[in-house]
């Protein structure tokens, strides 16, 4: 998500979306604006009309796949942050380098991250001799 919103192209899954309100949708979309002159300053964001009038009802329960989705996130961060600093105190720049080329490489739609079937393309055109990865 962070890559698609550095690019201005965040994405909003349906299934994830399906109980937020388009108040919700609205604030959520221009806090994210690519464009920082665009997105609203702090008062602004907090005289929005959902935080205004409708984000602290209660009349809707919270989607249980949500809370899940979120404590999941939070544990996954903490690992995700311990994993790439023990990455960084041990590579070399050059390594750091190298490895950044094999994921333009198998990265072939270029959104930031490496999907499963590109991951397995990657690894069978290296298995198979259809391509190379850079060292």
């Amino acid at each position: 998500l962070m890559q698609k919103v550095k690019l201005g192209r965040p994405a909003y899954p349906a299934s994830d979306w399906k109980l937020v309100s388009e108040e919700a949708r609205d604030l959520v979309g221009r806090l994210l604006s690519h464009d920082p002159s665009g997105r609203p300053t702090a008062p602004e964001a907090l005289d929005h009309t959902w935080l205004r009038e409708r984000a602290w009802r209660r009349d809707k329960p919270l989607d249980w796949s949500l809370l899940m989705s979120l404590r999941s996130f939070r544990s996954i961060t903490k690992l995700k942050k311990f994993a790439l600093y023990t990455m960084a105190r041990q590579l070399t720049d050059e390594k750091i380098m190298s490895l950044a080329s094999i994921f333009k490489a198998v990265d072939v739609d270029e959104d930031g991250s490496i999907s499963m079937d590109e991951l397995k393309l990657g690894m069978e055109q290296c298995l198979t001799g259809g391509a190379s990865l850079p060292a």
